[in-house]
């Protein structure tokens, strides 16, 4: 666990006692840690569970605010206005934007013609200033040992953190020491730490970090919600870290469910020799991944990783309830039965064997839903989205794949049809030659 500050504040990594011996686990105490520390008045700190050694993942949240005009006063006040937003928002801590005013700088402006009056020169007074603030290297020495060691000239540094410095550091003018101090105007001023730039455009960035109760998709629809209203028609915002990752990894996940569905399509219409009986079979893969996902939802999971792993072995399964029952059913009716007989004989004669399968399945998924300890969490998302989708999932594929195969079965009668006209066709042609 990680004790945060942001720029070049400390950083305390704390260790945890080991899993068996708390009762508590990482993201409440960090959750617990954060509020407590929401209520420091002359700091700020937040905590956050590091990321394991190797991995490199983003936790938080990253707001890009861009803009393509000019106006950066404006931009200013809005991101302190969706900062103030951001803060109403239980599931996020630590709010900053990039554009705060919160570092104290001292402008030094100077009067040259007081320069030219007491006859120091420009380079005269700049050397003075950048030897005593800063520092110049005067020589090196060495030791018996012939180690080299540089020598630097500047003043005490214990008085750097003075303004009343200036006093003290001196030039010569006509052959009198006179203060620099005498030479200059202070102003004092508060800046951000540093401009951003984003895309080429002048840009804040907002971080905060993430509450382990509340998901990336809560934060990203709270934001679009809530945030557009605060910044004008040159303004725009962007999400990275977390949500952007979380953007990217969906749309690859629905490439993959696409794929894998195209994929399983091309085998069985290769295994049933027609393009009919595969869509019989894939028929309920919808139902069943809308049943995981209601499951997820009603254990207040997401979808991550491990949910994905756990509807695409979802998806396997329930495609396999739909094979034995097609085939099944094909058998039936090459030995001379109606469509609505061999469906039936299907459901019938096939529904042993695949609730023994599901409940074998079911059993098995059952021990990763109620694990705990370290790294339970991707196991229970992986239980959860067997055990309950196989449970409705079951039910679907015993009740429609004997529908929809006799709702189909007249389209599969008229390709045979068109099949028998060819053959025909192929008849005469051959006939014709002959003759």
């Amino acid at each position: 666990m990680l004790f945060l500050k942001d720029g070049n504040d400390p950083i305390t990594q704390t260790f945890l006692k080991p899993w068996g011996t708390r009762k508590t686990n990482a993201d409440k105490i960090v959750s617990e840690l954060n509020n407590s520390a929401n209520n420091l008045a002359a700091y700020d700190a937040s905590f956050k569970v590091q990321n394991m050694s190797g991995l490199s993942y983003e936790t938080g949240l990253k707001l890009e605010i861009t803009t393509i005009s000019r106006n950066l006063e404006h931009l200013r006040d809005a991101s302190e206005k969706i900062v103030d937003e951001l803060k109403k928002f239980p599931g996020l801590t630590n709010v900053k934007s990039s554009s705060t005013a919160d570092q104290l700088e001292y402008k030094l402006a100077i009067n040259h013609d007081k320069l030219s009056l007491s006859g120091v020169t420009y380079d005269e007074f700049s050397s003075a200033i950048n030897t005593f603030l800063g520092s110049t290297k005067a020589g090196f020495m060495k030791d018996k040992n012939n180690n080299q060691y540089n020598i630097k000239v500047q003043i005490d540094k214990n008085n750097l953190d003075n303004i009343d410095v200036l006093n003290k550091i001196y030039v010569n003018a006509y052959g009198n020491p006179i203060p620099v101090s005498q030479f200059v105007s202070l102003t004092q001023n508060t800046e951000s730490k540093h401009q951003f730039n984003f895309n080429g455009l002048d840009a804040t960035q907002i971080t905060a970090d993430i509450d382990a109760n509340y998901s990336p998709s809560q934060i990203k629809r709270y934001i679009e919600e809530n945030i557009p209203r605060y910044l004008n028609k040159d303004e725009t915002f962007e999400f990275n870290g977390a949500i952007k990752q979380l953007d990217e990894s969906q749309q690859s996940t629905v490439i993959v469910f696409v794929l894998a569905i195209i994929l399983i399509y091309l085998i069985l219409s290769a295994q049933f020799e027609n393009f009919i009986d595969p869509l019989i079979i894939l028929f309920t893969v919808p139902l069943t991944l809308v049943s995981g996902i209601i499951a997820l939802w009603i254990g207040g999971f997401t979808l991550n990783v491990y949910s994905n792993i756990g509807l695409l072995t979802l998806v396997g399964l329930i495609t396999k309830h739909g094979i034995l029952l097609v085939q099944f059913a094909n058998s039936e009716q090459k030995k001379g039965k109606t469509a609505k007989e061999a469906a039936i004989n299907s459901g019938t004669q096939r529904l042993r064997p695949i609730i023994m399968t599901s409940i074998t399945m079911i059993l098995g998924a059952i021990p990763l839903s109620l694990s705990s300890g370290p790294g339970s969490l991707g196991q229970i998302n992986i239980g959860v989205v067997l055990v309950f989708g196989l449970f409705i999932g079951t039910f679907f594929s015993l009740f429609i794949v004997p529908t929809t195969y006799l709702a189909l079965d007249k389209i599969k009668k008229i390709d045979v049809l068109i099949d028998i006209f060819k053959n025909k066709i192929v008849c005469k042609i051959k006939y014709y030659k002959i003759k």
